[in-house]
């Protein structure tokens, strides 16, 4: 046996054994600060409330259920992002067209403000992941040092690099699954010094992104593809933050300082749908995730939401789940309960 074989097998190995005998399962870890259910939250104007981390340790660990419907929509924030698949397969769209299917053992770095989307892929009604959130700050120390600029920026916000495939038959994204790994055993237990063991973690994968995405770092970018990016980001936030309200095409575009047929060109050439369907695609999802997680009346809901019926409402909602709004809180909520129990 080669010596690369001699390794790859025995790091495969070594992440069974984690999986296995260490029984990293975070569904049967008791709720703790470091360890949280991705659960639908609102604020006081309800609109929804992302996961993220505190200020004082920017680290989060999170377990994440996706289906096929609601996923998590389009969004972006300053975290770092590493997802690793433990059941099932989700499908993961980035701006201008891209998209990832990640299957059980995989991982998928995602860049800080990269904009994208994730849910269960066609073949699955529901993936899981753990999702690790992390402040570049959290590695580098103060902005500025000499940590930040040789190891930070070569890939921090790299436009070359909105995020990368992490599989687990290349030998060094072996290594970093089997590092990922360590994140979760390390926040359930919350050990003595358990903090910078998870700083070390991070760290050395860091580390391994760097080298693995060298070549990568020095490409030059259009800058052009920044700014549509950004101007896109602006409009999508205007729908988040308005789509309860009677919103037109016009608002929208407004929103970025584009026309009207700018601002539709921008959509379906990065998210490949219209302005229009993507707010009626959100106040479905966002209607969605309240029948599921408030005792709110469907029509109140409906209302809400900014439908202009509850006829519509019903009839909008049917032909895009296949299923009433109140089927849909009977069939899905049980479905919940039920694996929110084991």
């Amino acid at each position: 046996m080669c010596k690369l074989t001699h390794f790859y097998a025995n790091t495969r190995g070594y992440i069974k054994y984690l999986v296995k005998y260490r029984r990293i399962n975070i569904k049967k870890y008791r709720v703790t600060t470091m360890i949280n259910r991705s659960d639908f939250k609102l604020d006081e104007q309800k609109r929804e409330i992302l996961p993220s981390y505190s200020q004082d340790f920017p680290f989060s660990c999170l377990d994440v259920s996706l289906d096929n419907f609601i996923g998590r929509g389009w969004h972006w924030h300053p975290a770092l992002e590493i997802d690793y698949c433990t059941d099932g397969e989700l499908e993961y769209s980035l701006f201008d067209g891209r998209s990832i299917l990640l299957r059980k053992g995989e991982a998928v770095f995602i860049n800080s403000n990269v904009l994208h989307a994730a849910k269960a892929s066609q073949n699955n009604s529901q993936g899981r992941i753990y999702a690790f959130l992390f402040g570049e700050e959290f590695i580098s120390g103060s902005f500025g040092n000499v940590m930040y600029e040789k190891y930070m920026l070569p890939l921090y916000r790299n436009s070359n690099i909105p995020y990368l495939l992490i599989h687990p038959t290349i030998p060094i994204h072996v290594q970093m699954i089997g590092l990922l790994l360590k994140l979760p055993e390390l926040a359930e237990a919350e050990d003595y010094g358990y903090e910078f063991e998870i700083r070390d973690v991070l760290c050395r994968i860091w580390m391994l992104l760097l080298k693995e995405t060298e070549k990568l770092s020095g490409e030059k970018t259009l800058p052009k593809s920044l700014e549509e990016t950004e101007r896109l980001k602006k409009m999508i936030q205007f729908i988040h933050e308005q789509y309860m309200n009677k919103i037109t095409l016009s608002d929208i575009s407004f929103a970025a300082g584009l026309s009207e047929r700018e601002c539709n060109r921008c959509f379906r050439k990065n998210i490949q749908i219209t302005p229009i369907e993507y707010l009626n695609s959100f106040r479905i999802r966002m209607a969605a995730q309240m029948l599921l997680h408030t005792d709110q009346s469907i029509s109140s809901i409906s209302d809400f939401c900014g439908f202009q019926s509850n006829s519509y409402f019903g009839r909008v909602f049917r032909n895009r789940t296949g299923k009433t709004p109140f089927e849909y809180r009977k069939t899905l909520s049980s479905v919940s309960r039920s694996k929110e129990g084991n």
